[in-house]
């Protein structure tokens, strides 16, 4: 219930404040209102932070989007019936019922595995860190987290990492403390449908950008496209690294690379212009590093065309206007540790070289996880690159060098189909599909730099920016009836991405809340969830701000979700003993002793809570 809430929250005030922006877009892009959500977080992206910083609260900015949200949608609902009666109705019954099928594929997992699947997957770190700094930004102002003393975070440790994330891309914690006011009690839990609605608009940025490229193809042609990276490999990998400002600036970058394929093209103007300079400012605080890889591949690709034919003199200088757009990094002197964070983190991606990839990158080695050199381990590796990896064999597999074989046959037929697309296509769409592949392959420069010299983790993240791109790409042929049987192995591409998404649907319901094995990284620790309860709705009746609880120390990560479940509800809570200011890898700080009595002592032993209630006015109570 609250989930679906927080969603349809999330979708009105972003389709609300994005419309305005998406209708600056040419009338010839069909299906643009698809990017009003998009846009319309890249503007709260901005806005959050630097209101939040000047003292604004979050629930404030809540109530100021709804309105101005509100008012939007007011004031275009005549056109937008307009432009719906002018459409087919069959074409609408596609996007509508290709909508809702992908939202309830993403969504459904949550509640097939619950809190033990959702609260955590791969980066137990990144998801407590990110969880943390929102559920402390609803509820303290920028003032009080910046002059968080030392004193205060031994009270309550969670503080700690609200303070860091501030100077880091604190935006998509504002976003998830605005969004979750309109039910803070459960801000401890909402956390995937949060992330659920950002993979929903990559497939609605995915739908508009495959339609401006696909004009002449089938509805049902880029919707399916538009579907295979977030419900297929790559998507699902994002999203269970736990890397909620990776999957919440995917739409905005890929919208961005879209666009700038049109402009290598002759699209220009100063409304595009405006629609890409919202794109770059969004992006630049949702992730800069993302930002960089994108902006440093497409934005050259896209001049090389634009020159070439000014040279030719086939082209006014007026489509140069459009590059203009980068001018929006100006946007980060209202939070300028967006800036200097984006320094930090491209000196830290050539010098430092953490051992990260040996869980987070393992699945290159295949569902069997060898090393091994020689084919098995070439094809699991390209396996990996082109989203295959579930389709890689298990360890012990009986029919291992087929599926290896077929793996290496699907991939070279996925390549000679982009090579054919650009080859045989109309000759007015080859410049698209030209610059969306030296854009896509000049995208991948950084994560090879990085792989050759020995710098894994970077290189696997960089490699996981520019997967949306090559998937797409990688698709287009399904669509073009030029290519004929060409067609085919990316038809089946494509079916096996969507039912790769179906089936994580089941898997989320395994006993554990694990839902792949290693080594996918489904979970990180194993133990914390095996050998620890998630489901934290069962204290709620025995909790409330008017109980006073000591948390006694147990495991790290469980102890951070029962801290964070007691502050985002109000429930006066101490921990005693030494605490740490990063999980294990910051300082250590001794508790100071609570200055009131408990009412209860809270207790957990594995997947058991015990409630104890020290004045006797209460049998203790055990939850298993």
């Amino acid at each position: 219930m609250w989930d679906v809430l927080l969603l349809v929250t999330m979708i009105g005030v972003s389709t609300g404040l994005g419309l305005p922006v998406a209708s600056l877009l040419p009338e010839r892009f069909a299906w643009r209102a698809l990017v009003a959500p998009a846009l319309g977080m890249a503007i709260l992206a901005v806005l959050v932070p630097a209101t939040y910083r000047l003292g604004v609260s979050v629930r404030v900015s809540l109530v100021v989007a709804i309105v101005l949200s509100l008012v939007s949608l007011g004031f275009h609902a005549r056109r937008i019936r307009t432009q719906l009666r002018a459409m087919p109705r069959r074409t609408i019954a596609w996007i509508a019922g290709t909508v809702l099928a992908v939202a309830i594929v993403l969504v459904a997992p949550r509640y097939a595995g619950g809190d033990q699947f959702a609260q955590f997957q791969g980066n137990a770190w990144d998801q407590f860190a990110y969880l943390e700094s929102g559920v402390t930004y609803a509820h303290r102002s920028h003032r009080a987290v910046i002059n968080t003393t030392e004193k205060q975070i031994a009270k309550n440790p969670i503080f700690g990492i609200a303070q860091g994330q501030l100077f880091e891309r604190p935006s998509v914690h504002l976003l998830y403390a605005t969004f979750t006011s309109v039910a803070p009690g459960h801000a401890y839990r909402l956390h995937y449908s949060f992330l659920v609605f950002f993979v929903l608009e990559m497939f609605l940025v995915g739908a508009f950008v495959a339609r401006s490229l696909l004009r002449d193809a089938h509805v049902a042609f880029p919707l399916a496209i538009a579907a295979a990276f977030p419900l297929g490999f790559w998507g699902q990998y994002i999203l269970d690294i736990n890397a909620w400002s990776h999957v919440a600036v995917a739409p905005l970058l890929l919208l961005l690379f879209g666009l700038l394929v049109h402009v290598a093209a002759g699209e220009h103007g100063l409304r595009t212009t405006a629609v890409l300079a919202v794109t770059v400012a969004g992006s630049l605080f949702f992730y800069p590093e993302g930002f960089l890889v994108y902006a440093g591949a497409s934005f050259p690709i896209a001049g090389a065309f634009v020159l070439y034919r000014i040279v030719r003199r086939r082209a006014s200088i007026r489509e140069l206007l459009p590059f203009t757009s980068v001018a929006a990094i100006a946007t980060s002197l209202l939070y300028m540790p967006v800036f200097h964070f984006m320094l930090r983190q491209i000196s830290f991606a050539q010098k430092a070289k953490v051992p990260w990839w040996r869980f987070f990158q393992a699945f290159f080695a295949g569902r069997d996880g060898s090393w091994d050199n020689g084919f098995a381990q070439q094809s699991d590796f390209g396996a990996g690159i082109f989203g295959l990896y579930f389709a890689t064999p298990a360890a012990g597999a009986s029919l291992a060098l087929v599926q290896r074989l077929t793996i290496v046959v699907v991939i070279a037929g996925l390549l000679a189909g982009v090579v054919l697309l650009i080859v045989r296509a109309a000759r007015e769409d080859r410049v698209r599909y030209a610059a969306w592949t030296l854009g896509t392959l000049l995208s991948l420069v950084p994560a090879i730099f990085l792989l050759r010299g020995g710098n894994y983790w970077p290189a696997g993240k960089a490699l996981s920016y520019v997967t949306p791109l090559l998937t797409m790409l990688l698709c287009f042929p399904v669509a073009v009836r030029e290519l004929r049987f060409a067609r085919i192995i990316p038809g089946a591409f494509i079916a096996f991405q969507l039912a790769s998404g179906v089936a994580r649907i089941p898997a989320a319901a395994s006993e554990y809340g694990i839902h792949y094995g290693a080594p996918y990284p489904a979970v990180n620790p194993p133990g914390a969830k095996r050998e620890m309860r998630w489901d934290l709705t069962a204290l709620e009746p025995y909790l409330s701000p008017k109980t006073k609880v000591l948390l006694h120390p147990s495991h790290m990560w469980l102890e951070h979700g029962l801290m964070i479940f007691m502050y985002s509800r109000g429930i006066p809570f101490a921990r005693p003993g030494w605490v740490n200011t990063y999980f294990g890898d910051g300082v250590n700080l001794e508790a100071p002793p609570p200055s009131w009595e408990p009412d209860i002592e809270l207790t957990a032993d594995g997947r058991t809570f015990l409630l104890h209630y020290p004045h006797g006015d209460h049998p203790d109570v055990r939850l298993q």
